[in-house]
């Protein structure tokens, strides 16, 4: 089971969308890039039918929003491709995700 969770992590790529920070004043607005400083992170029983949800992880520079992919990986969690249409939050496995 340890190793579909493996491959399962690398499941979900989230990316940030809107990097921009505000300078103070009067000053043109500035784009910052966050930072991650706590990973993002993937909950729920890689099981057909249950769902799988991220967690953001924790950013500074305060992104504005988050963008979603789901990845189908290998066992090792490398040769990654995307699920076509699995941009949503959430996710729940098929058959071919977990064997």
């Amino acid at each position: 089971m340890k190793s579909h969770l493996r491959g399962l992590s690398a499941l979900l790529a989230v990316s940030l969308v809107g990097l921009g920070a505000l300078a103070g004043g009067s000053q043109a607005a500035q784009k910052v890039a966050p930072v991650n400083t706590a990973p993002p992170t993937i909950s729920g029983t890689p099981t057909v039918g249950q769902t799988l949800t991220p967690n953001n992880g924790t950013w500074s520079n305060s992104p504005t929003s988050f963008a979603y992919q789901w990845l189908r990986c290998n066992r090792g969690g490398n040769s990654c491709a995307s699920i076509a249409g699995a941009t949503q939050k959430w996710n729940s496995p098929a058959l071919v995700d977990i064997c």
